[in-house]
């Protein structure tokens, strides 16, 4: 009968045994924040002991126990090939005695997974570029390599006595010590396949895009690769796709209601897909391009006719359905292109889109798809984006900023994401036809002469002169995130509204709908808050959002009241064919691979030859998890950071999820009973991190070290088992804890405390507190210290403090960012340790 051994909150990996078989060597994250150390554990005991190296990832005891074979780190992701950066395994050995280290590795490689066997440690090492089998004598202090794999190297590795098993390529090898030969070993076994069972599930969760029909009558949902027709009204849905083995993306209903549109990759690749909409007929596939990429934003012309949309080589097109061509308008030159925002003209003519500039800089463009030509609109050097055309077919919305560049652009540093929720934008239109009035007076009240309301039956554009023709909303700048057309002569505006503090990184914006009158521009009326998506239908009535999980259908024009419109998606149902999805998700992850990847020629790797190898696999995988195994394995090959796969439908873990609190304390055993050796005391008071504020460091428990542990709750205290097993489904809980100077109960004391769900970064942040006084003793107060434990809102908020707390009265400082976790790039840091007195 299995028993548990160990209940800390995190994770403990059993990496060997000692030789007499009593005690276990595990590792263990339990420690500061960032470090793995490694702790020894007896089968019949109950508290670890933690080894005395000050960092360990895995290891292996000498047959003595005297000393251990062990590796300080290993690089975050075992799936990066040929990892040469700063956290290479390097092998050494410790004598348990008195923690003195030999180095064994002495290049720049990573020597891993020790093992121990008689005078001989053996590993695993890539320093031939794939990772063979090594070992090294600890008499002769000689290395030898003894296999001699070119490619796909070995993964795992385990000894026995006479024999070394490892892991490679899939299958289980066997290497004899004696021989020194290696052979496959023939394993197998039943597995558990109820995950590949077929089945049918609510697609709700799964929902990607969604779309409404010319008057909001449908809803076209896509949803796990399937395109839905949803009937709110009858709550009915009907899958139109029903190809669980192919991925149909975007689907938008054409505003006639004859046809529904998707990019699908049933060919091998995304094609355009025309479908019809009642599900009878045969489907029109237009080929986009030679070499097909990836597809987004599709968008039907007024008339049906025509489907605009962009890809991911920072492209704008248009296809002809009726003739099933395709045709490149526009191509950005800035990598961080992302959407276009293409938006037709009520009569098909034009099409509006915002384009980045080398600068930067979005920019309104006209494309006029009768001449097939584009036209710029806005000069360039204002970020100008969202585009729509108003339904009169009088103007076109858009708004500027010339502050939003100093933010905007993905993925950025330091500088630019705290200046995010400084951006505002002003709302514009433009006046389209010359001679046509403008729907505002100078003095920013309604122009009686314009008529608004009016829908002209033709869009007039007249290019020359058109820059002055634009006119700002008379209202003040907000942030605003898209545009999009109501009925005649008003205007939707997504509205991105931050907190009047924002802080540090740490805060997330709302997003709220709001309605612009050209009637009534002065009076903007809220329509529905912290939405997280919306689409209109196509004459502008019914508008559909999502807020959080829950997805609503109302009219359009005034703000619903509370629950008004909630759909009820229960009868949103895919079939779902694991094997088949698989397959797609597989094909799918080489073509993201192909077309994503900065280096076109993937590090020297051939990604066709790794798809075909990797995918021989597919047929042995029957669990989700197996798959992203697989991927991360197979993509492992291109040699970079920061990527894998993950996620998917998986079942969650059996049995009880991890719940046990801790009490930021250090303990050991004394007389039958816990007792503290040192209390973790609470970060600065003007901390925002909830983790830093200690269990026991709170005001009136005075806790010191010493002070012994002797029930919680009632229940006795004693060494007999897990001091963590006490604590057991307590974490956020008020708990009655009885605290002593002794281990009885004479002079005993209760208290109240809340069991945390960690303390890693407790213990960090009183190690980065200790550093502190150090420094500051050593140096006679010449120095100071500051400890960023991140480049993310906390960790900024401790350099901060750190810097303007030590300012003029420090000549130098130490910034230390050992097991930083990492963030954004600093630039702004960089710049102030930079400055000049």
């Amino acid at each position: 009968e299995a028993k548990r051994l160990t209940y800390y909150p995190k994770t403990d990996i059993a990496r060997g045994w000692s030789a007499d078989g009593k005690n276990i060597l595990f590792v263990s994250y339990r420690n500061e924040e960032g470090t793995y150390r490694l702790y020894t554990m007896p089968v019949d005991g109950v508290f670890p002991s933690m080894l005395p190296l000050p960092e360990a990832h895995n290891g292996s005891l000498s047959p003595d126990g005297l000393r251990i074979a062990y590796t300080p780190y290993d690089y975050f992701s075992a799936d990066w090939r040929f990892y040469r950066g700063g956290m290479l395994s390097q092998l050494q050995i410790a004598r348990l005695s008195d923690g003195q280290v030999e180095k064994l590795t002495s290049g720049e490689y990573n020597d891993k997974n020790p093992m121990w066997v008689g005078d001989k440690i053996y590993f695993i090492s890539d320093r031939t570029a794939t990772f063979n089998l090594f070992c090294y004598d600890t008499k002769t202090r000689q290395t030898k390599q003894l296999t001699s794999f070119e490619k796909y190297g070995i993964r795992w590795a385990s000894a026995a006595p006479d024999a070394i098993c490892f892991w490679r390529d899939g299958r289980i090898h066997l290497f004899d010590l004696k021989t020194s030969q290696s052979r496959a070993i023939d394993i197998r076994v039943s597995a558990d396949a109820s995950q590949m069972k077929s089945r049918a599930v609510n697609a709700a969760r799964w929902i990607e895009s969604a779309s409404l029909s010319s008057t909001g009558d449908r809803i076209i949902f896509s949803a796990r690769g399937e395109a839905l027709v949803f009937d709110h009204g009858k709550g009915e849905s009907r899958n139109l796709t029903q190809s669980p083995g192919v991925a149909d993306r975007y689907a938008v209903m054409s505003p006639d209601g004859r046809w529904v549109a998707c990019f699908s990759d049933e060919s091998g690749e995304y094609q355009l897909h025309i479908r019809p909409a009642s599900g009878e007929g045969a489907v029109k596939k237009i080929p986009i391009e030679s070499n097909p990429s990836f597809y987004r934003e599709p968008t039907w012309s007024p008339d049906s006719k025509r489907l605009a949309f962009s890809d991911k080589r920072l492209a704008i097109w248009y296809a002809d359905i009726e003739r099933g061509q395709t045709r490149r308008i526009d191509q950005s030159p800035y990598s961080y292109q992302d959407r276009y925002y293409p938006a037709w003209s009520p009569d098909g003519r034009w099409l509006a889109y915002s384009k980045s500039h080398r600068n930067r800089m979005r920019t309104i463009y006209l494309y006029d798809a009768q001449a097939n030509r584009s036209h710029q609109i806005t000069d360039g050097a204002i970020h100008a984006e969202y585009p729509v055309f108003d339904r009169n077919g009088k103007y076109l919305y858009f708004t500027a900023s010339g502050i939003a560049g100093a933010s905007e652009f993905g993925w950025g540093v330091l500088s630019g994401i705290m200046a995010r929720p400084l951006v505002t934008r002003t709302l514009h239109a433009i006046v389209l036809k010359d001679g046509e009035p403008s729907p505002f007076l100078s003095n920013g009240q309604p122009n009686p002469e314009a008529k608004t309301g009016e829908a002209s039956p033709q869009v007039h554009i007249d290019f020359e002169g058109i820059e002055r023709r634009i006119i700002a909303f008379p209202v003040a700048g907000r942030d605003y995130a898209e545009l999009a057309a109501g009925k005649p002569g008003e205007v939707y505006a997504l509205v991105t509204e931050w907190p009047k503090a924002p802080g540090l990184l740490s805060s997330r914006p709302a997003e709220t709908l709001y309605r612009f009158e050209l009637a009534k521009p002065r009076s903007p009326e809220k329509i529905v808050d912290e939405i997280n998506g919306f689409v209109f239908s196509d004459d502008g009535g019914k508008l559909l959002y999502r807020k959080g999980q829950t997805w609503a259908l109302v009219d359009s024009g005034v703000a619903p009241k509370a629950g008004e419109g909630r759909l009820d998606l229960k009868a949103l149902e895919v079939s779902v064919d694991p094997r088949a999805e698989w397959k797609q998700i597989y094909r799918e992850a080489w073509r993201i691979m192909r077309d994503y990847f900065y280096d076109p020629n993937h590090h020297g790797q051939n990604i066709a030859e790794l798809e075909r190898h990797y995918g021989e696999y597919l047929a042995g995988v029957t669990r989700r998890s197996d798959l992203n195994l697989l991927l991360n394995l197979a993509l492992g090959h291109v040699s970079v950071s920061h990527m894998g796969a993950g996620g998917g439908d998986a079942p969650q873990p059996a049995g009880m999820s991890n719940s046990v609190g801790v009490l930021g304390a250090e303990y050991r055993i004394d007389q039958g009973r816990y007792q503290i050796t040192r209390v973790h005391r609470s970060g600065h008071y003007t901390t925002s991190n909830s983790l830093l504020r200690a269990p026991l460091d709170q005001p009136g428990m005075n806790v010191k070290d010493g002070e012994y542990l002797l029930a919680v709750d009632g229940h006795e205290i004693t060494a007999d088992r897990s001091i963590y097993s006490y604590f057991e489904g307590k974490v956020g809980q008020a708990a009655k804890l009885t605290i002593g100077p002794k281990p009885a109960l004479e002079g005993a004391r209760t208290i109240t405390v809340i069991a945390a769900p960690g303390e890693q970064g407790l213990m960090r942040e009183n190690w980065a507190q200790r550093n502190r006084r150090r420094v500051e003793e050593m140096s006679g107060g010449k120095l100071g210290y500051i400890y960023v434990p991140a480049f993310g809102g906390a960790g900024l908020e401790d350099f901060l403090r750190g810097i303007y707390g030590y300012r003029d009265n420090k000549q130098g400082l130490i910034i230390d960012q050992r097991y930083n976790g990492g963030g954004t790039t600093s630039d702004s840091i960089i710049e102030m340790l930079k400055r000049d007195p």
